[in-house]
Order: C-alpha cells, then sequence, then structure tokens
C-alpha cells in the first residue's frame, strides 16, 4: 500500500524494481477482472534473478483453471502450468511447487544482500486454516495430526 503513494519515478534501487512488480501483478490482475468479471486468488513474491540477468522477477501460484486465458492475459514471462502425463497437465501445484515459491520469501541473496522481495497476495488466502484444521494430509496421502508446535502457533 505505501509503494502505491510513491511515484516509481521516484524511486530507486529495490524500491524502484519491487514497485515495478507490483504495478505489473496489479494491472494483470484488472486485466483479468475486466474479462472474467472476477478477480484472481493469487499469492506471488519477488525476486531478484541471478546468473547475470539480476532482472526483477515474481513467483506465483494463481488458483485458475483456465491456462490459456492466463497465458493470453500475463504478457511479462513465462507461465509454468505443470507437467504433461498422458496429455493431461498433472503436479502443477503440489508441495514441491509450493516450496520452491515459499523459499523466496526467507532465503538470503548473497548477491543481492539488501534486497527484500515483496509478497502479493489475494485478501484471505489461509484464513479459515486456524479454525478448521487440526490434521492434514502427508504428500503419501496420510492423515496425521497437527503438531503442538503448529497448532500453538496457530
Amino acid at each position: 500500500k505505501e509503494l502505491e503513494r510513491i511515484k516509481i519515478a521516484d524511486l530507486k534501487g529495490y524500491a524502484k524494481d519491487n514497485a515495478i512488480a507490483a504495478k505489473g501483478m496489479r494491472y494483470f490482475l484488472e486485466l483479468w477482472r475486466k474479462h472474467k468479471g472476477k478477480s484472481l486468488r493469487h499469492w506471488a513474491v519477488t525476486e531478484i534473478g541471478g546468473n547475470n540477468h539480476e532482472n526483477i522477477h515474481i513467483h506465483a501460484i494463481v488458483w485458475t483453471k483456465e491456462r490459456e486465458e492466463l497465458e493470453r492475459i500475463w504478457k511479462w514471462g513465462i507461465v509454468w502450468s505443470g507437467n504433461k502425463k498422458n496429455e493431461k497437465v498433472v503436479n502443477y501445484v503440489n508441495a514441491r511447487t509450493a516450496n520452491y515459491i515459499v523459499k523466496y520469501m526467507s532465503k538470503k541473496d548473497e548477491k543481492h544482500p539488501n534486497y527484500i522481495g515483496i509478497v502479493m497476495t489475494s485478501a484471505g488466502i489461509g484464513r479459515n486454516y486456524k479454525e478448521k484444521r487440526e490434521t492434514y494430509k502427508t504428500s503419501t496421502g496420510h492423515t496425521v495430526n497437527l503438531n503442538t508446535y503448529w497448532r500453538s502457533l496457530i
């Protein structure tokens, strides 16, 4: 919200990078609402790239089954929608892909130690977790109790 009141041209460095990414995400969500008439649930985090290109980019999970529409509206990079198996997309959001994105929230970037990424998320994601969850399913399909540590945090 703070970045919305400041003009991007007045910003410098990583603050400017994050403001540009946030504006791009906001623009994309506005286009989606214009075409679909409803908002797109999302969770995203910014990162400064490595391997000598050092461009800001966004890692995100969006909740939609309309992959083709997503690729058409998002114009600023790659849309990965999962692996194909027998002509069907599988494993597009699972523990591995979620962990891949979550790591950017806590990752210490040795090359850019002063960079702090921003998280852009739909309101209410995870809101009901604390009221409804005393158990969870493991990746093997087993239902287990939430441990005492996590239960006390929630």
